[in-house]
């Protein structure tokens, strides 16, 4: 499960950061991050609580590493982002 949720979190990350993208007008991106959301919102709260594990961890590994900024922004707020409500940052509300 750590795999496939941190490849999730980053993909995406990645795609929330082109979807912003000046030089791109990111329909396809918004389309495929408002997919995303749709299927991980029947995720069980298990699932959630180790979605929010994975992407603390992308968090920290950001941070030790040479830091991107808008990765570290991105990832601060995953959790939240992705499921809105009850969710401050990466930690329950």
């Amino acid at each position: 499960m750590n795999t496939i949720a941190s490849a999730l979190i980053y993909a995406v990350a990645y795609i929330n950061l082109r979807a912003s993208d000046d030089e791109d007008d990111g329909d396809g991106d918004a389309g495929a991050l408002e997919s995303i959301a749709a299927m991980l919102s029947s995720a069980t709260e298990e699932e959630r609580d180790e979605l929010a594990a994975a992407v603390e961890l992308a968090l920290a590994q950001e941070k030790s590493g040479i830091p991107r900024d808008e990765f570290i922004q991105t990832y601060s707020t995953w959790m939240e982002d992705m499921f809105g409500e009850g969710w401050i940052g990466n930690k329950r509300g």
